[in-house]
């Protein structure tokens, strides 16, 4: 899914930049559309949306990461729902759920878990969490041990610093000088030009062999119909009253990943551990996810050679397989 997740990182650059006059804010938002059928449930006042799958076996909870979505697991929802009762949901700020003004961090994110799993009467979960997802499971198995069955950390953050890397990335990309250009054409009479140049960005990185820090192959997947949903729908939400509070959500998420670091903690986590990784990752570093493997007692790791961060979605018939295996 390379070009896809090339064109969503271009333009999450530009959500945390805030870019954008809020004079340009004019066209009407709406929720997005999931492939599944979408939720809602109450939390503490705050509405989440959430999708639900599924009726036999374990509860396995899948949990995005920062600025993600429900749309994270479109590729693997209806292969773990064939086994199980599967509940992907949408942090707050995040996807369909509400983006109220609150102080969005990690622990925040874990709370508002823990309430909705209460909500939904779950009272044990295998919990699925990709980057800081994957913190926010463990730091719930931390405080909530007795609701966790099994954890599955996909690239997770919170045992050690990555975001040099990360911005060496970007930078080497020139996806801020981009991000700059594309939010000039955010307005709502602009789209043609603004997909133009999104798909000039596309055609100058090349679609064969590429490898970014995101995915690995560039030509893998999705089909140019799904791109342009994606595109179409990131514009008008950039174009909408709705985009600042997202950039709010993302960015305090973001700064207290490393401000609530779990590493000194990965020892006390009694629940089974599958970490994966994607051999290419330029996101999360090998040696922040080693920690994890190296300090929780019950952990296993795989390695995915010729895959990028984003494992799920860049390999999800391996990815599926080996997380069957280890829920069984």
């Amino acid at each position: 899914m390379g070009k896809a997740w090339k064109v969503s990182l271009v333009l999450l650059v530009v959500l945390s930049m805030g870019c954008g006059g809020k004079d340009r804010r004019t066209v009407t938002y709406s929720p997005r559309d999931y492939k599944f059928t979408q939720k809602y449930i109450d939390v503490n006042g705050l509405k989440m949306s959430y999708i639900e799958e599924g009726v036999g076996g374990d509860t396995v909870v899948l949990v995005h990461g920062v600025g993600g979505s429900l749309n994270n697991w479109d590729y693997n929802i209806e292969a773990f729902a064939a086994k199980h009762r599967v509940i992907a949901v949408d942090l707050p700020g995040h996807g369909n759920s509400e983006r109220p003004n609150i102080p969005y961090s990690v622990k925040l994110h874990m709370d508002y878990l823990y309430q909705f799993l209460k909500a939904k009467n779950i009272n044990k979960a295998t919990l699925v969490g990709h980057t800081m997802g994957g913190q926010i499971a463990v730091m719930l198995a931390l405080k909530h041990p007795e609701m966790v069955e099994r954890l599955v950390l996909i690239a997770p953050s919170g045992a050690d610093v990555y975001l040099t890397s990360g911005l060496n990335w970007i930078g080497s990309r020139q996806y801020v000088r981009r991000s700059v250009t594309l939010a000039s054409r955010v307005t709502s009479t602009h789209y043609n030009n603004y997909e133009k140049i999104v798909w000039t960005y596309m055609e100058r990185d090349g679609k064969h062999g590429y490898a970014t820090a995101l995915v690995y192959d560039a030509n893998s997947h999705p089909t140019n119909e799904f791109l342009k949903n994606e595109i179409k729908y990131y514009y008008d939400f950039m174009a909408s009253p709705e985009f600042p509070k997202f950039v709010k959500a993302i960015r305090k998420s973001a700064v207290s990943i490393p401000r609530q670091f779990i590493r000194e903690d990965l020892h006390k986590i009694k629940a089974p551990t599958l970490i994966i990784w994607g051999k290419e990752d330029g996101i999360m570093p090998f040696v922040n996810v080693t920690l994890f493997n190296d300090f929780i007692p019950t952990s296993m790791m795989s390695i995915f050679p010729k895959c990028g961060h984003m494992v799920m979605v860049e390999k999800p018939d391996r990815f599926n397989r080996i997380v069957l295996e280890f829920i069984r």
